[in-house]
C-alpha cells in the first residue's frame, strides 16, 4: 500500500502549478492544467480496473 502521505508530494506540486497559473492569470491554461489531470485520474483508475477484472476473469 502507498500509505497516509504517499501521494502528498505530487498533490503537492500538482497545487504548486496550478496557484502559480492563477497568479499568472493564465486561466486557460488552468482549466487545461485541472482538467487534464482529473480526467487523466479517472481515466487511469478506470483502464487499471479494467485490466485488473480482465486479469481476474
Amino acid at each position: 500500500t502507498t500509505g497516509l502521505l504517499g501521494g502528498l508530494t505530487t498533490f503537492s506540486t500538482f497545487s504548486a502549478e496550478a496557484f502559480h497559473l492563477v497568479q499568472r492569470g493564465a486561466w486557460l491554461w488552468f482549466g487545461v492544467h485541472l482538467g487534464a489531470h482529473v480526467a487523466g485520474s479517472v481515466l487511469m483508475t478506470w483502464a487499471g480496473y479494467s485490466l485488473f477484472n480482465a486479469i481476474r476473469a
